[in-house]
């Protein structure tokens, strides 16, 4: 990787990345204003190259937010916290790495066929309740990965799903 890069050719270059990995406008539009202020504080720093020191001294004087911990000292939210970090720690990654990993990508996986009707119905639940076509496709993905979880199990019907197949589940998602 090049290591003199502009702060603004890092953003501009992560956030085409970004688009070319398919991360949703909301993603991106939330991480813009931390971007340009990320911009603003480089340019009163007189700081022209991004770097992991430049990073870390914004967030830090700016936020009150370590990158190292992700631990606030000025009270901001948990949500915030993580997304600020976040906004600036996939700009590092892709300077330092040339890549950016999704940090909660769900695989597409199929519905293990002893649980189709149950997802079609699930489906169908979710239409009803005027959820979007993003939303009911981000759900189904939640689902299917439980079910095919479960399903590796050896647990071929609803009816057995229990309180303990979550619990265990939810143990491997933490």
């Amino acid at each position: 990787m090049e290591t003199n890069k502009t702060v603004r050719a890092v953003i501009e270059e992560t956030r085409s990345l970004m688009e070319a990995k398919s991360y949703s406008k909301s993603t991106l539009n939330s991480y813009r204003p931390y971007w340009d202020r990320l911009i603003e504080y480089a340019d009163n720093a007189k700081e022209d190259y991004f770097s992991a020191g430049l990073a870390e001294r914004f967030v830090e004087e700016r936020y009150g937010i370590s990158l190292y911990t992700g631990k606030s000292v000025s009270g901001i939210p948990h949500w915030k916290v993580k997304l600020v970090t976040r906004s600036i720690d996939v700009l590092s990654e892709y300077f330092y790495r040339g890549e950016i990993n999704r940090k909660h990508s769900i695989p597409a996986i199929g519905t293990p066929d002893c649980f189709v009707p149950p997802t079609v119905h699930f489906e169908e639940y979710c239409k009803s309740r005027y959820n979007s076509e993003l939303t009911i496709s981000i759900k189904l993905r939640h689902v299917n990965a439980f079910l095919t979880y479960i399903f590796n199990d050896h647990i071929e019907k609803a009816e057995y799903i229990n309180r303990e197949c979550i619990l265990s589940y939810l143990k491997t998602k933490t």
